[in-house]
C-alpha cells in the first residue's frame, strides 16, 4: 500500500467522521447548557432530566439529517470500494 494513499483514506474518514457526527455533538452541547441553565435557575437537580432531552433531540436529528448522512457514508464506502486495488498493491 502506498503511503499517499493511506494518509488520503485516512483523511478522508476523519472528514467523514466530523461531517457526520459533528451535528450531534453540536446539538448535545446546546441542550446540555440549555437544560443546565433551566435546573440552575429552578433548582432541580434530576439527573435525568437532561438526558431525555438529549435523546429526544438527537432522534429529531437523525430523522431530520438521515437522507444527508446516507449519503456521506454511502459516498465514502464507494470511494473505498473504487480504491480498493490500490489499497491491496
Amino acid at each position: 500500500m502506498n503511503v499517499e494513499i493511506a494518509i488520503d483514506l485516512l483523511h478522508q474518514l476523519i472528514v467523514t467522521a466530523i461531517l457526520c457526527m459533528g451535528p450531534f455533538l453540536l446539538l448535545v452541547m446546546i441542550v446540555g447548557i440549555i437544560v443546565s441553565l433551566l435546573q440552575t435557575i429552578t433548582s432541580i437537580q434530576e439527573q435525568s432530566l437532561s438526558f431525555v432531552p438529549k435523546l429526544i433531540g438527537c432522534i429529531l436529528l437523525l430523522w431530520l439529517l438521515s437522507h444527508w448522512l446516507f449519503r456521506q457514508l454511502m459516498e465514502f464506502a464507494i470511494l473505498l470500494l473504487e480504491r480498493i486495488s490500490d489499497i491491496v498493491k
